[in-house]
């Protein structure tokens, strides 16, 4: 299991927060064809560039955990069948004092 964390300091209402994690998460991949399943779950096609090649992989980003302005967590489940990874992403957000 590799952890990655990174930490950032903004100043700004924590609702102004979460629509800039959110709208920044969706404009930094290269999805196409996009689909919103429900309230949880999105789905559509990752075009993942290795050098020259471009691969388009299946991607679905399910919302595993939400604590409304204190975390959000996803799974993402990039490919099918043998060849697919999952990676579980989460958000917390605290209040500086």
């Amino acid at each position: 299991m590799v952890l990655i964390r990174r930490e950032f300091v903004l100043d700004a209402p924590q609702p102004r927060v979460w629509d800039l994690i959110a709208t920044t998460i969706l404009q930094s991949l290269p999805v196409t064809q996009t689909e919103i399943v429900d309230d949880s779950t999105l789905r559509g096609i990752l075009r993942l560039k290795l050098g020259p090649i471009e691969l388009p992989l299946r991607m679905q980003i399910e919302v595993s955990d939400i604590s409304p302005m204190q975390r959000f967590a996803t799974r993402v489940t990039i490919g099918e069948g043998l060849l697919h990874a999952v990676l579980g992403v989460a958000y917390e957000l605290t209040e500086l004092k």
